[in-house]
């Protein structure tokens, strides 16, 4: 099975799994119908300038490859941006999404260089962070929820505050599957509502 994933310069790059028993004759074209598909699929979501949900989801499967080969650590970290219900009702969800895509961009710039970021979902952002313990997790979204809570936002003439609650998930023995890391994060942050 091959799997692709965006490169920092938009390229995208392959991953494959290989089985017990070769795999021959997987054959050229099926190759370039599956980047093909992939590619058709927005890398960019057109919001915040971040990876899209799909694009984040195929990164993780590849560091999460990776990480297993390696024996290294991998982290998740979903970050759910409160108060933008409260702020469309109020001053219109144009304004909601540019603060949103506000605190995209400010969560970007917290990140370490190789860290992976994109909107996981309508309110939300996912952060992928390849050999990073659980401690260092838990220090990154501890970090962003305090700048995002300091940080004023000039949104369409008015200052906006937003706040954030974060959720953590570790590979480990409790979670070994990409899809368990997601759960665990998920789960937490549920837990903090």
């Amino acid at each position: 099975e091959y799997r692709f994933f965006p490169l920092e310069d938009g390229a995208l790059g392959a991953i494959g799994r290989v089985s017990d028993r070769p795999v021959i004759g997987a054959g050229l074209e099926g190759l370039r119908a599956e980047r093909a598909s992939a590619q058709a699929v927005p890398a960019v979501d057109p919001l915040t300038g971040l990876w899209t949900r799909e694009r984040l989801l195929d990164c993780l499967a590849a560091e999460w490859c990776r990480a297993e080969q390696q024996n290294e650590a991998l982290s998740c970290v979903v970050i759910r941006v409160d108060g933008l219900d409260r702020v469309g009702r109020e001053d219109g969800q144009d304004v909601a999404e540019a603060l949103f895509k506000a605190a995209a961009g400010r969560i970007k710039t917290l990140l370490r260089e190789h860290d992976a970021v994109g909107r996981y979902g309508e309110d939300r952002f996912l952060i992928i962070a390849h050999r990073c313990e659980e401690a260092g997790a838990r220090l990154l979204g501890q970090r962003i929820a305090r700048e995002i809570a300091m940080t004023r936002f000039a949104v369409r003439g008015g200052l906006h505050r937003v706040s954030v609650r974060i959720g953590c998930g570790i590979r480990s023995d409790g979670c070994a599957s990409p899809e368990a890391v997601l759960l665990a994060a998920d789960e937490e942050l549920q837990a903090r509502s």
